[in-house]
């Protein structure tokens, strides 16, 4: 079952993530921010609204064109069935958390609760790879 503990889970794995710089605003973002849907369809996505204010240092510079988007895309095997689990970051226009979906097999299969992920990620890739300006 998707809840807002699970987000704060898979929250806290981005935040611990090495390969990520600056990962532990991840964490700072949904401290700040408000859940705003928990997904119901299997999954273990939300959608958080974080407030932009001068205490909260983005995640990334802003693109100033109106649009965020996905910023990290992350997949690893896992021992609890065949395929992948799939973790995809989002960050609004200004560089905020905006959300986060976790899916199994490109959403085909329900997340199983714990799953035991082979390290290291087989794909990893995205803007919040990169240090941001601001870091």
């Amino acid at each position: 079952m998707n809840t807002d503990e699970t987000a704060r889970r898979w929250t806290e794995f981005l935040a611990s993530r090495t390969e990520i710089p600056g990962s532990q605003r991840l964490l700072d973002h949904f401290n700040a921010g408000t859940i705003t849907r928990i997904c119901d369809c299997g999954c273990n996505s939300y959608d958080i609204k974080v407030p932009h204010n001068p205490g909260l240092t983005p995640l990334l510079t802003p693109r100033g064109h109106g649009r965020g988007g996905c910023v990290l895309s992350m997949a690893f095997k896992f021992s609890n069935r065949e395929g992948s689990l799939e973790i995809d970051l989002f960050a609004d226009s200004d560089g905020y958390l905006e959300g986060v979906d976790v899916s199994c097999n490109a959403n085909s299969e329900p997340v199983p609760d714990n799953p035991q992920l082979f390290e290291p990620p087989y794909h990893i890739d995205g803007a919040l790879l990169h240090k941001p300006d601001n870091a």
